[in-house]
């Protein structure tokens, strides 16, 4: 097999993308002498599918804001409510191919891990798990999760579970550190868990 694992060839790809994206724009604009207000137009048209995930997933967005800022508890309930969205209009998630989705390209995999974390913050170990264990079975190679689960195994002192876990997510491109750098990763930020 040419790539390791998903990440890498993800990575490869969308390289590869806007490398041909950017040659064949290069191309049309040298073929047909395209005027300012053309490119202008060409340019908003390429903004479009962007701004639509914006639009519909602004849920996602602003829970993995929230997260990121350490209101746990909000990002929580944003982000089940983006779940329900997703689970009420399935339509919204093919919105993922505008994205970028390095490490997977099922958002609802992604919003479950997302909420897995926002419990495990806030101690709440059996739903992170719960919250884990369903975006694995519906992205069995998404290595945050794995990952995320072996922080939970870690907190709940299991440590073959969490070795072994660990191992697994860096096997499918995540993360890049070592067991041991784990183990102080775990300690320092989920101290209060």
């Amino acid at each position: 097999m040419f790539f390791k694992h998903r990440v890498a060839r993800n990575r490869f790809l969308y390289f590869c993308v806007l490398i041909l994206i950017l040659a064949v724009f290069a191309y049309l604009v040298d073929l047909y002498n395209w005027s300012l207000f053309e490119l202008a137009i060409i340019g908003i048209a390429f903004l479009v599918p962007g701004r639509l995930v914006q639009y519909f997933w602004r849920d996602f967005f602003a829970g993995r804001k929230l997260l990121e800022k350490g209101s746990s508890e909000e990002a929580q309930r944003v982000l089940a409510k983006f779940l329900e969205s997703v689970r009420e209009f399935p339509w919204i998630k093919w919105l993922m191919f505008f994205t970028y989705g390095l490490y997977s390209f099922k958002v609802e995999a992604v919003t479950l891990t997302y909420l897995g974390e926002a419990h495990l913050r806030q101690g709440h170990l059996d739903e992170a798990g719960l919250c884990f264990d369903e975006a694995l079975r519906i992205d069995s190679k998404y290595s945050v999760a794995m990952f995320n689960l072996a922080v939970l195994y870690h907190l709940k002192s299991n440590a073959s579970e969490a070795r072994l876990t660990f191992e697994l997510a860096r096997q499918h491109g995540y993360p890049r550190m070592t067991f041991d750098q784990f183990e102080l990763y775990v300690k320092e930020r989920y101290s209060k868990a």
